[in-house]
């Protein structure tokens, strides 16, 4: 018998895409999954398409809650999954028919815990489809996981849906309820968890780009929590005395803070980046002795002016 492979889906509102997305699922060639549907209070009549898939197919799990916020959802999603293995996908994309098996194959052949693929946006203003980034087929330790978050492959390693993971690597670590960029919170703590990753450039998520003005602002507020997220990771880095990744992190905080305030939904998040700033003032005062020069330059360049720092550095 195959090992079974749980696909947990948070849906909220996602009426005109949910079709699609589930449809998706059910093609795949790897056939012994379990697709666990968290309706998180749907208002628009997602709820009724999840009820419709379950009649019809008994790999269709359905849980109706009350609104929670996707974090809710998704530790629903877990406590109601029963697979040895976990995948992750957004009511609103879709993968390819062998995202599963390609998955799980490079996960058990290579003795790993975690097991990633390539992926590609589509904006759905135009419908034009862009693959963002490319990854050579290969073994990452989790130092090799970090090295590659903090320079090219930064989405690619963040986001929960283009990864299979062994369930045991969740053992007791939940999504943190009404945050958002859940990915950024968890994904440190699940990593830090495994021992082998494997990672492929096979595209098989269709990443769907929605926008418009909340959108813009839905972004900001974003990032501005995967800052909060990187500053509780810092910790982490000290402790396996990774000093590279540490000062990697650092840049990134700074970097990620000053692109948020460039953007033009900055001022309906302003008093959320004073916030931020506070906490980067105080991990830079705790980590001082460990960062480099440069990294110290950085931050005082950040400190004087972020638009300075946007001209010196090209952030």
């Amino acid at each position: 018998m195959k090992d079974l492979v749980s696909i947990i889906v948070p849906v909220y509102n996602v009426q005109k895409y949910l079709d699609k997305c589930i449809e998706s699922m059910l093609k795949q060639t790897y056939t012994n999954i379990e697709i666990v549907l968290v309706d998180d209070g749907s208002t628009d009549g997602s709820a009724s398409i999840c009820d419709k898939y379950a009649a019809d197919d008994e790999r269709v799990v359905v849980v109706h809650k009350k609104n929670g916020g996707q974090s809710d959802a998704r530790n629903v999603g877990l406590e109601k999954s029963t697979g040895e293995y976990i995948c992750w996908v957004d009511g609103d994309d879709c993968i390819e028919e062998n995202m599963i098996e390609l998955l799980h194959k490079n996960l058990v052949d290579n003795n790993a815990d975690i097991s990633i693929c390539n992926y590609h946006s589509r904006y759905e203003s135009d419908n034009r489809k862009c693959k963002d980034i490319t990854v050579k087929d290969g073994i990452w330790t989790r130092a090799d996981f970090w090295n590659n978050y903090y320079n090219e492959n930064q989405y690619y390693c963040v986001v929960l849906w283009n990864k299979m993971f062994k369930k045991s690597l969740f053992m007791d670590i939940y999504f943190p309820v009404g945050r958002i960029s859940e990915d950024a919170w968890v994904m440190g703590k699940v990593v830090s968890n495994a021992e082998t990753i494997y990672a492929s450039d096979a595209d098989c998520y269709e990443y769907t780009i929605r926008r418009g003005s909340s959108m813009q602002t839905s972004m900001v507020v974003s990032w501005l929590s995967a800052v909060e997220a990187c500053i509780e990771r810092t910790s982490y880095f000290e402790e396996e005395k990774d000093y590279i990744n540490l000062n990697k992190n650092m840049a990134y905080i700074i970097r990620t803070m000053v692109n948020s305030k460039k953007n033009a939904a900055f001022t309906e998040v302003s008093d959320l980046y004073k916030k931020d700033k506070c906490n980067v003032k105080n991990v830079y005062k705790k980590y001082r002795k460990l960062l480099s020069s440069k990294t110290k330059f950085q931050y005082m360049i950040f400190m004087v002016s972020e638009k300075l720092y946007g001209r010196l550095m090209k952030a």
